[in-house]
């Protein structure tokens, strides 16, 4: 799994790509959490080359989601980028609303 964190103005871009399943989630939020202020911004994330995700990797997005709600109240969170290996999933658990249409 790689994540790329970069950060331009008041938004933040996370790319994921690889796999976001339960052996590599905490390395995951690990990375993102050693970023300064990412959840003080808007996030956008591109899931587009994520090979795999189980629940641990949507909760990860969930749980990413509703940490920016907290800190931020004004901030948003969107997956702008998703291909079917997890937009199908985030449809099955009606979780849609994450993504940009």
């Amino acid at each position: 799994m790689n994540v790329l964190v970069k950060k331009d103005g008041s938004e933040t871009y996370i790319e994921f790509s690889g796999e976001m399943t339960i052996q590599c989630v905490a390395n995951i939020l690990q990375r993102i959490e050693q970023e300064k202020d990412v959840f003080k911004s808007n996030i956008k994330v591109n899931v587009a080359q994520v090979t795999e995700i189980d629940t641990a990797g949507i909760q990860l997005l969930l749980y990413m989601k509703k940490k920016l709600q907290g800190e931020s109240k004004d901030a948003r969170f969107v997956i702008e980028q998703a291909n079917d290996a997890v937009s199908y999933p985030l449809r099955l658990l009606r979780q849609e609303s994450m993504l940009l249409s």
